[in-house]
């Protein structure tokens, strides 16, 4: 598949590179081509030049935006949020392409830590749609480093990507990419329609606080969804009654369970049975009952 990726900052690069590794036609997308290629120096957070990169990936096609546009069949937005409407425009026509948005709208234009612009009402997901009607916009991937975006493995245990957007197959085949950078479906959170950008972006200031407070930038959001378990202790003599007065005057077994509930032990005789209900919902006796009987 030929995939592009407008942006030559780190995100791209890191993007990019991926997507070589896994066979990916990626074509890389600038505003003017001689003018990247020439630049020597690292950049502002100490990543080697572009010319540096640029030599030891080959793989990877350094064109205009436009002509990353034309031949590519998804894009990925790793642009500065505050240019990003300025790259698509000069990008041509975008009509029916994917548009994988990574970017923030970050403004430092009142200095570091930078806030928002737009925020709370709006979200640059959005503002890239309405621009763009005809472009399916999918918000994903914004809210960690780039190393962690292609490498989930890289942090332990359980963490979480977002997915915002309004059209259903193309957020089904942006979850596909996720998948093939390592991304497990149950850490895939589909958020809903675009209007879902505002609150993966308003994390943003959270997650910069975080790498200041935390020294390192390799961590992630989790999101953590209780389980309630309850044990019931329940009386021989009180469920002789309640099998009475449900007629099951023949054997007993446990039935198949339904609704994503399961009983932890089967009826034994004696006094006494423990049986364990696990539910998404707080689990109550009579839920027991009701499943069990």
């Amino acid at each position: 598949m030929n995939i592009g990726v407008f942006g030559t900052g780190v995100v791209g690069r890191t993007i990019a590179k991926k997507l070589t590794v896994l066979g990916h036609e990626v074509l890389l997308g600038t505003r003017d081509v001689e003018n990247t290629l020439s630049k020597s120096d690292p950049d502002g957070y100490g990543n080697p030049p572009f010319q540096t990169w640029y030599s030891a990936n080959e793989q990877v096609r350094l064109l205009t935006f436009s002509e990353v546009a034309r031949s590519s069949e998804l894009i990925f937005n790793c642009t500065n949020g505050q240019s990003s409407l300025e790259v698509l425009k000069a990008a041509g026509d975008l009509s029916d392409k994917i548009l994988i948005d990574l970017a923030n709208p970050l403004d430092f234009s009142e200095g570091i830590p930078p806030s928002l612009n737009p925020v709370n009402t709006d979200s640059l997901g959005e503002q890239i749609q309405r621009a763009f009607p005809q472009l399916k916009v999918v918000k994903t991937l914004n809210t960690m480093n780039a190393e962690i975006m292609v490498n989930p493995a890289k942090i332990e245990g359980n963490h979480d990507v977002f997915v915002s957007g309004n059209d259903e197959p193309s957020k089904l085949k942006v979850k596909e990419v996720l998948r093939s950078f390592g991304w497990q479906d149950d850490r895939i959170i589909d958020l809903g329609d675009i209007s879902t950008a505002r609150g993966t972006e308003m994390m943003l200031p959270v997650w910069l606080r975080l790498w200041n407070a935390l020294g390192t930038a390799d961590f992630n959001f989790h999101i953590q969804k209780n389980d309630y378990v309850a044990d019931f202790l329940i009386d021989f003599t009180q469920l002789i009654m309640d099998f009475m007065h449900h007629r099951l005057m023949k054997s007993v077994r446990t039935p198949e369970i339904s609704n994503n509930q399961s009983l932890g032990s089967r009826y034994l005789g004696g006094g006494y049975i423990r049986c364990r209900v696990s539910s998404d919902k707080p689990p109550k006796y009579s839920m027991f009952l009701s499943t069990w009987l």
